[in-house]
């Protein structure tokens, strides 16, 4: 697998979207048009939230938007039937969502033929590519309650329903950081081609949120986002921009590629995470430059609306050829085993253990307690090759092959359920062996032991962490535009250890989109090798050019009014759940 660092091992072409809100049929209208004109064929479509699987009228009560805003858009045609989509499409959820919908698939499903919810959190492979998702915005009063929300939803609860939960951050952190495994980023051991093999320790290659993960925005290009996001600027100053929850998923699990969406907006950045093993702010291995660990390439995207950047096509390295296959992660069922007794419906605060670290040196006994180990992910793989999740329709040489389970159908609140759980749901859990009132039940069932008896919080176990030491900065460079100063300190930037480097130009090729046309995108292109060592922590690299691309006529699409083009945006206008306004920020993300 060496030779994929270069490029010529197996690919996937990924198309990733931002945020849909249920414009399905233009955006595959645009992707068909790509494939035409660039001679391409696209494997998958990921997108970043706001999805809006709004299956007919009665699902819009469930939508968290001013009612004039609340319509149908074209999701329905292909929940009915009267249309499948063109291309395998992935989604997380984000705060406009059919809420009462995505509740009946907790861990993720089909929302129609060829459309798969990546559930609240969750981990799935595409031939070989792990996929990970997290869903929803960052909410700290929520963020340590259980999943206590059902329908018919009240004010508060059709808003909670879409908040980020600690369970779901802390499941994700169980999963072995890359770290681990010593070979260059993009390279895969040769025991990773075999579908039954444990994956434990191979990086996530994708990694999909609504929400971006706070502190971010020190890694790009300031002055540009605030030129068109000015409101932004008080919250990137004093480093709250951003999802807690997704900036510490990213400090573990340090994915090669991350994508969200949200603030509808386009904006890349590069993050360079600390080599493995070195403790921030502690003696550094002889010779070993600072940042030059694994790199995430974050890219956020705009939603499906003419003249706006939504969509982006990238090549991922992949590990089998051939047809893709959408497929549980074995690591990932064995984290839900491992963690399930932590699950709740109480509206209260919930149990939550300290989180394990991407760094060994912060780990300890309790910190792990929760991992699944190579016994909880053996029971996963051995039980696929007797019983595959797709039974008789599994396919061949996958035995974790997702099973294509889906019916138009709505799930219905039983006795004892809090939350209507649909049937995908009950047929996973009873392949796992866990009880069918897990999503449901009403407090959390400790184990005796270290476990139960380990009460430090996340964020205590966050404060336990020596900071890193982050070097002066040197005089921002011309492109800064002196548009707002950097802040004294960096608060999740040291405890992340995230380089200051804004994104440089990685090279390769790249397709950017608006329904307007094709573009250019000078500042970020995944997918691509290195052109040179990683900058030390703290040298700004000033951006390059990249060539233009060839000019391409607009896909044609009908005409949008001038009505519909300024009535407004409902992102930017709801209020929170206390009806304070609030900063300009939580009144795009409430």
């Amino acid at each position: 697998r060496a030779g994929m660092a270069e490029g010529q091992g197996p690919t996937l072409t990924i198309a990733v979207e931002g945020c849909l809100h249920g414009e399905l049929d233009r955006m595959y209208d645009t992707l068909a048009y790509i494939e035409r004109t660039q001679g391409i064929k696209v494997d998958a479509l990921l997108c970043c939230g706001d999805f809006q699987a709004l299956r007919d009228a009665s699902d819009l009560e469930s939508l968290a938007c001013p009612p004039k805003y609340r319509q149908l858009n074209s999701f329905q045609k292909y929940f009915s039937g009267e249309k499948r989509a063109p291309v395998l499409t992935l989604f997380v959820g984000g705060n406009h969502e059919a809420s009462n919908h995505l509740q009946e698939l907790p861990h993720g499903g089909w929302v129609a033929p060829n459309i798969y919810f990546l559930g609240r959190a969750s981990v799935v492979d595409l031939n070989g590519l792990r996929i990970g998702g997290l869903g929803g915005i960052y909410n700290d009063r929520h963020y340590r309650q259980g999943l206590y929300e059902a329908p018919p939803y009240s004010a508060d609860t059709l808003r909670s329903v879409y908040y980020t939960r600690a369970l779901d951050t802390f499941r994700l952190c169980q999963l072995q950081p890359p770290s681990d495994f010593t070979g260059p980023p993009d390279t895969l051991p040769d025991s990773f081609e075999n579908p039954l093999a444990d994956p434990s320790g191979r990086a996530v290659g994708a990694f999909l949120s609504h929400d971006w993960p706070t502190g971010i925005a020190q890694h790009g290009n300031i002055s540009n986002l605030l030129r068109r996001k000015r409101f932004l600027a008080d919250e990137i100053a004093n480093d709250s921009l951003g999802s807690p929850a997704g900036a510490t998923v990213l400090s573990t699990l340090q994915p090669s590629h991350w994508f969200a969406a949200h603030l509808h907006t386009k904006f890349a950045a590069l993050v360079r995470h600390p080599p493995p093993g070195l403790v921030p702010g502690g003696p550094q291995e002889p010779g070993r430059i600072p940042g030059t660990g694994r790199a995430t390439k974050f890219l956020s995207l705009d939603k499906c609306l003419p003249a706006r950047d939504f969509l982006q096509i990238v090549q991922m390295p992949c590990v089998r050829d051939g047809p893709a296959v959408l497929s549980y992660d074995a690591e990932w069922l064995a984290v839900l085993r491992s963690t399930a007794p932590l699950l709740a419906s109480s509206a209260g605060q919930v149990h939550t253990p300290p989180f394990p670290d991407a760094n060994p040196n912060f780990n300890t006994a309790a910190t792990l307690a929760w991992r699944p180990g190579p016994d909880g992910i053996k029971w996963v793989l051995e039980k696929a090759k007797r019983i595959p999740p797709a039974g008789t329709l599994a396919v061949e040489g996958v035995p974790l092959a997702i099973p294509h389970n889906w019916a138009p159908s709505r799930a219905t609140p039983s006795a004892g359920r809090s939350a209507p759980v649909g049937a995908q749901t009950i047929a996973l859990l009873a392949w796992l062996e866990l009880p069918p009132d897990l999503d449901s039940r009403p407090s959390q069932q400790l184990p005796a032991g270290p476990k139960a008896s380990d009460t430090v919080s996340h964020r205590a176990s966050l404060a336990r962490r020596p900071a890193a030491t982050v070097p002066p900065l040197p005089p921002a460079p011309s492109f800064f535009n002196g548009v707002i100063p950097l802040p004294p300190s960096f608060p999740n930037a040291a405890r992340l250890g995230y380089s200051l480097a804004p994104p440089q130009s990685l090279g390769g090729n790249v397709l950017s989109c608006g329904m307007s046309g094709m573009a250019p995108f000078p500042a970020f292109v995944v997918g691509a090798p290195y052109p040179q060592p990683p900058p030390p922590i703290g040298q700004w690299v000033p951006q390059q050019p990249h060539p233009p691309l060839p000019a391409n006529p607009p896909p044609a699409f009908p005409p949008v009014s001038a009505g519909a083009v300024d009535s407004g945006d409902p992102d930017e206008i709801d209020l929170d759940e206390s009806g304070d306004e609030g900063s300009a920020s939580k009144r795009h993300k409430q």
